[in-house]
């Protein structure tokens, strides 16, 4: 059966390419707004080692902790 699909998919390889720049393309558009929902919303777990440690080093070194970093 997985050699039939694969046969298929590429006796059709200009419509498979399509489809996966379509996805492409529309995914790459939404990933903007999705992060930007996600990233500022409180999405992390207050008891975690990793908050904790970015708390620590927030404290200790003046807010110079990667959590900080914009790239």
């Amino acid at each position: 059966m997985l050699g039939r699909w694969g046969a298929a998919m590429s006796a059709h390889a200009r419509a498979v390419f399509g489809v996966w720049l379509l996805a492409l393309i529309v995914l790459g558009a939404a990933a903007p707004s999705v992060f930007g929902a996600l990233a500022g919303a409180g999405w992390q777990a207050d008891s975690s080692e990793s908050v904790r440690v970015r708390e620590l080093a927030q404290r200790h070194f003046g807010g110079n902790s990667s959590a900080r970093c914009r790239w």
